[in-house]
């Protein structure tokens, strides 16, 4: 059973923010890091001005598609997926694009790999826990290669949603989270430093 993990976002600021967890892959240029979670708290001061996010690592491969009214993407088709296996997106009936449900191959430990072996461009991605942690657009015949990190971040935002790239629009610095040494829980806080604000260093609890 995969472990479970917990981030309590805590804003101490007279400002309300969407708080948003997402991962990054220094590796993998090409893959576009998405809000993976997204929780809305109001200032200091307003119940409840706190929020908790939880999840398990469990992994999955999905088509994703582009939502231009919610500028987001959300996921036509999710694949349970193992680590160290390979996955692939086959034609069907009426050239429909999907992914065939148990694994074709193992690729590298510690990896996930996506094959489009179709003609047709596509939005491919990763999930976690049933959700977008990256997006990558692959043409047929290639490969996606997610290599996975036990690194998270938590950045603040005026405004975001689930699946929405963290490109921009940040409006508190993000902070780096590592879950190391047994722990799988922390608290991260807004606050003032020197008359600006900003988010303090994860305080990991046990």
């Amino acid at each position: 059973m995969s472990e479970a993990y917990e981030v309590t976002f805590q804003n101490d600021t007279d400002t309300s923010y969407h708080f948003a967890l997402y991962q990054h892959f220094p590796d993998s240029a090409d893959l576009l890091s998405v809000a993976w979670k997204v929780r809305g708290i109001p200032l200091k001061g307003v119940i409840p001005s706190s929020a908790v996010v939880s999840w398990t690592m469990n992994y999955g491969v999905s088509i994703a598609n582009w939502d231009p009214n919610g500028a987001a993407y959300t996921g036509s088709q999710m694949v349970s997926a193992e680590l160290g296996k390979m996955y692939q997106v086959i034609l069907m009936d009426g050239n429909v694009p999907a992914i065939q449900s148990k694994p074709t191959g193992d690729t590298h430990p510690g990896y996930i790999t996506l094959v489009n072996d179709t003609n047709i461009p596509l939005d491919m991605g990763v999930t976690i826990d049933g959700a977008f942690v990256a997006v990558q657009k692959v043409n047929g015949g290639e490969r996606l290669n997610f290599g996975t990190v036990p690194t998270f971040y938590a950045a603040c935002f005026r405004s975001i949603k689930i699946g929405q790239s963290i490109s921009s629009g940040i409006a508190l610095s993000p902070v780096q989270i590592r879950f190391e040494n047994g722990y799988t829980k922390c608290v991260v806080t807004t606050g003032m430093n020197k008359g600006k604000k900003g988010i303090g260093n994860p305080q990991y609890v046990p």
